[in-house]
This record gives structure tokens, C-alpha cells and sequence, in this order.
């Protein structure tokens, strides 16, 4: 829980400075990092307090602002580290899965000089009135470090191969895409490994094994089961989290208009399952941008706001 006076660790130049956050404070203050042309606000708030078990949420809107944003590819949405209600209670949601840095950036496409990004906390308590928050924003910059973007060109060719590139590969990060029938392919092999070691397994350990075998394969395979033709599967074992954006992108490298996108977890080899949707066949001579997170391209964003009054 968020104790009444903690500390907010804010980068800044590769020097780490201790900022004292006071929760009992009467003013509402975002802290950005000063170099870096951005700024933090706080949108709008949405509480559904409610009795029941369901649809019960408090969301809230953090908005960036600054001319930075006009090069950047994207932000991601608000992380809230901690947060707590004026009763004490704590908002954080601490079981929620961390999604990847890929999954969570919202581009900016239109080259706007402000985005506007929303997550989600745990209800307050019936009588709170205010909330303090503490967390972050990442707001990806490619262009501040070129050797940042690594370009495939007609990567189709390389379906079902590795593909990152050896710098990064030697830190872990494997990627390699896949078609609908090389996934399909992938999916019946797994599932040929788990029934022999289901079998092998004894008597008494064979049912369990195969229930959470079951468990886990609906969850593993969720996203790409319901892979359409043209569809691309991108399975990503990124263990110190690299892979910033993933980007399909024509021969003259003009990104391709993609459709839905699904995201699911394999925790025992530590890959993401990253379906990316196409109305049409990917063209031979597309290319393929991997966008990696580096100390220059990376600009990180942390803000707080105290006392914030509760709608």
C-alpha cells in the first residue's frame, strides 16, 4: 500500500533523483521529466462504484502534451504503479498481467501534439472522496536512435524463421512470424508433445496433467485459432521487453492497414502469441519494421497526482 510519504524515482539525463511525494498534500500536480518536452495532465475520470460483483471499475484518462509528440510513433497506455483512495484502501490492481510494450502502444499516426490514453483501477470505497496516484507513461521516439529500427525486407520469405537480428538475439529476443498454416502446423506439433508426455506421465498424474494441458493450450492458442487466411502470427520471446512496435509495412516501407489483433501467453517458454489481421494476402516484397526500445528512443514519463477529487 502507498504510505503517506514515499518517493517518486524520476530518470532524468541517467541520473536518479529522489522527488518526496506527500499524499496528505493539498494540490493536484503532475511531475513530468523537464527534458523531455512533455507533459502530463490528468483527463477524465470515470467511477462506477457500484454494490454488485461486475462493471465495477474507475478509470482513468492521463493526456500527454508537448511538440516531442510530433515525432513520436506512439505512447503507451498509463501504467499506475501505486494508488490509494482517501480511505486508505489501495487501487492498484496487483494481479493484473503485464502486457508487452508492443501490445500497449497507441500510435500516433496523425502526428498530433497531444494523445489522451486510459487504464483502469479497482473501485474506491464507498466514502472515499479523492484518490493520489503515482505511475508512468513511455513514449516511443525511433528517429533520437536510428539503430533502434531494425528493417526486413520481403520477410515473407522468412516465415517460420528467426528473425531478429543478432545484437538483439544475443539478449534473448527471438521472432519469428508465421502464415495460418505454419501456425496451424505449430499448434498440432504442440499439441503432439503434450499427449506423449500426458501418456508417459503415471497413472494417477496423467488425467491432472492433461486437464491443465487443456487449460493451457485454450489459453496459449486463443489468438491464433481464429487466424483468418490472410492473417500473420508473430511469436515473440522477448524476456527483458526490447520490442517496442511491430510494423507490416509495404515495399517503399508505407505501413499496410491491418485489422484485428489478439494477444495471448505462453508462460512456460515465455513467448507472446501476436496475431496481426490483413484483408489481403501480405505481398511478397512487403517489409517488416522491428521498433526496439532504447535508452534514446525510449522517453519515460513518470507523473503523480494527489488528492484528485472522485467524480
Amino acid at each position: 500500500m502507498l504510505k503517506a510519504k514515499t518517493f517518486l524515482e524520476l530518470a532524468t539525463g541517467g541520473v536518479l533523483l529522489l522527488a518526496p511525494l506527500d499524499l496528505r498534500a493539498q494540490t493536484l500536480k503532475a511531475v513530468p521529466i523537464q527534458e523531455s518536452g512533455l507533459n502530463v495532465a490528468l483527463g477524465d475520470i470515470t467511477d462506477s462504484r457500484t454494490n454488485g460483483k461486475f462493471f465495477q471499475y474507475l478509470r482513468i484518462e492521463v493526456k500527454l502534451s508537448g511538440a516531442a509528440l510530433e515525432t513520436a510513433l506512439g505512447a503507451t497506455k498509463p501504467v499506475i504503479t501505486e494508488a490509494v483512495d482517501d480511505s486508505g484502501r489501495s487501487l492498484v490492481k496487483t494481479a493484473e498481467r503485464k502486457d508487452p510494450l508492443f501490445w500497449t502502444l497507441q500510435l500516433n499516426e496523425s502526428k498530433k501534439t497531444s494523445l489522451e490514453q486510459s487504464t483502469d483501477l479497482l473501485n474506491p470505497a464507498r466514502r472515499a472522496t479523492t484518490i493520489s496516484m503515482i505511475g508512468y507513461v513511455d513514449v516511443l521516439q525511433p528517429q533520437a536512435d536510428p539503430d533502434s529500427i531494425y528493417t526486413i525486407k520481403s520477410f515473407p520469405a522468412s516465415a517460420g524463421q528467426l528473425l531478429a537480428p543478432k545484437e538483439v538475439a544475443k539478449r534473448g529476443v527471438e521472432i519469428t512470424v508465421l502464415t495460418k498454416p505454419l501456425a496451424e502446423k505449430m499448434k498440432q506439433e504442440k499439441a503432439a508433445a503434450a499427449e506423449k508426455k500426458a501418456e508417459a506421465a503415471p497413472p494417477s498424474a496423467s488425467e491432472a496433467l492433461g486437464q491443465a494441458f487443456g487449460k493451457a493450450f485454450d489459453t496459449l492458442f486463443a489468438g491464433f485459432m481464429r487466424m483468418s487466411d490472410n492473417d500473420l502470427l508473430f511469436v515473440v520471446k522477448d524476456p527483458q521487453g526490447q520490442v517496442a512496435y511491430i510494423q507490416i509495412a509495404d515495399e517503399n516501407g508505407v505501413p499496410l492497414k491491418t485489422g484485428s489483433r489478439s494477444l495471448s501467453q505462453d508462460k512456460d517458454s515465455g513467448t507472446y502469441n501476436y496475431s496481426v489481421g490483413l484483408s489481403a494476402p501480405v505481398p511478397a516484397t512487403a517489409q517488416l519494421k522491428l521498433y526496439f526500445a532504447t535508452p534514446k528512443s525510449l522517453i519515460h514519463v513518470p507523473f503523480k497526482f494527489e488528492n484528485t477529487p472522485l467524480p
